[in-house]
């Protein structure tokens, strides 16, 4: 079994990233091995939690962890956090797995080479796609229990574009609540994230979105991003997920009233705010934001940053708390600088297989009207580190609803672009301090 067990993991993944039920025997014969197994899993952050609470919740065992922070967590719920060294203390027995627990394809391989350069002779498990699995057969049994999860607990374990079908028909529900609305044709591409503005508070060296590199530092109109966004949403079916993103979107003025309105658009399911947390949301703010459609996701970079950013962070998450606001407070332990932009060798075998699991391909980006596939293209293409690649964006302004329909299902099927020959990614990104200030 352990021989198919990875690319049965696979197949079963990429069924539920296109949004298909998986296989119901070849995920109970998953289950079934994982009982019979010591599982060891590599990774106690979020990832492996996740991974924790499935495997308690299906009878499945768990031996421990092994984390390289382990001296910092000790434990999770009494399951002891070991060493990455003592995997190669003794050899590993024949009934033991060791599971990587990551929450993408590029830290599940940079976990692997650390198992490797120790000498580690386990059979590994990916977890990354095993957690994915878990979860959906877990929300499945308690959705089919009449007791689905809350919405922040759906939202923690997708990576890749949300086409799961049950978090799909939540939102579909919750949007029909506060705006009914009737089905239409269109495109089935379904979510993206806005970049509001190009200002931040911080000027972090590795940033995602490359802001402290960018010349110009524009914050875009409130009618701008919402005429933008309602066009989107006549040319798709349903949008499920909704990003806005910048810069720090609250340093947005409009911020409250944008939100505002587009909770009045129809067809438009779960919104995600995210912030580094050092603007503190002012009341009014808050109090659009406590919507149970709306999570904001906290970028707390705190190790990183000054006592002064330190006690904002403090202070925004104890309003989000007080106002009710459903928040995340994401402190990443791993970070990759992907501001790199030279031409690299990979092959297109390479780079498909590499943008077909790449986390950076869950976040589309839409900024003044052209959307592009993720932040590191957008942060390319206004860098002037390369050329836009017809077909390989989507320019709205310049589309009828019915034409912009036809291109986003095109920008679907996209097997790799060509930004990925200059991304970092696919040749070994390098692994540096979450948040580190210029």
């Amino acid at each position: 079994m352990f021989i198919e067990l990875n690319q049965t993991l696979s197949e079963l993944y990429d069924g539920l990233i296109e949004g298909t039920e998986p296989d119901q025997k070849a995920a109970d014969e998953v289950i079934a091995y994982l009982k019979t197994r010591k599982n060891i899993i590599y990774g106690a952050g979020r990832a492996g939690k996740m991974l924790y609470g499935a495997f308690q919740e299906l009878g499945i065992p768990i031996e421990r962890f092994i984390d390289r922070f382990h001296d910092q967590i000790g434990s999770v719920n009494g399951v002891p956090v070991d060493a990455p060294a003592s995997l190669t203390a003794r050899p590993p027995q024949a009934d033991e797995l060791l599971i990587i627990a990551a929450g993408t394809m590029q830290l599940a391989e940079l976990i692997d080479d650390d198992i490797v350069k120790l000498g580690c002779t386990h059979p590994k498990a990916n977890g990354l796609f095993l957690v994915y699995l878990l979860k959906y057969l877990v929300c499945k049994a308690h959705h089919a229990a009449g007791t689905p999860p809350e919405l922040l607990e759906c939202t923690s374990y997708h990576v890749k574009p949300y086409k799961c079908p049950i978090f799909c028909k939540k939102v579909e529900e919750m949007a029909y609540r506060d705006n009914p609305y009737q089905e239409v044709a269109g495109s089935s591409f379904n979510e993206f994230g806005y970049l509001l503005s190009e200002v931040c508070s911080l000027k972090c060296k590795h940033c995602l979105e490359a802001v402290p590199y960018l010349k110009n530092r524009e914050t875009l109109p409130k009618d701008t991003i919402l005429n933008d966004i309602k066009k989107m949403v006549q040319a798709c079916r349903f949008i499920h997920r909704l990003d806005l993103v910048g810069g720090e979107p609250f340093l947005h003025r409009e911020l409250a009233d944008l939100v505002r309105d587009i909770l009045r658009i129809e067809r438009i399911g779960y919104i995600g705010v995210f912030t580094n947390g050092t603007v503190v949301p002012s009341d009014e703010l808050c109090q659009v934001l406590k919507n149970d459609r709306i999570i904001v996701t906290v970028a707390n970079y705190g190790e990183s940053l000054s006592d002064q950013f330190r006690a904002k962070i403090a202070q925004t998450l104890k309003k989000l708390a007080e106002y009710g606001v459903q928040h995340f407070n994401y402190s990443d332990r791993y970070w990759f600088d992907i501001n790199s932009f030279d031409l690299h060798q990979a092959d297109d075998g390479r780079l498909e297989a590499n943008y077909s699991n790449c986390f950076l391909a869950a976040c589309r980006r839409m900024y003044n009207g052209t959307l592009y596939h993720c932040p590191y293209q957008c942060n390319g293409v206004k860098l002037g580190k390369f050329e836009k690649v017809e077909g390989q964006y989507v320019d709205i302004h310049r589309l009828s609803v019915a034409d912009l329909a036809r291109e986003l299902d095109k920008f679907e099927k996209v097997e790799f672009i060509d930004a990925c020959r200059y991304c970092s990614i696919p040749g070994g990104a390098k692994e540096v301090t979450a948040g580190e200030q210029l």
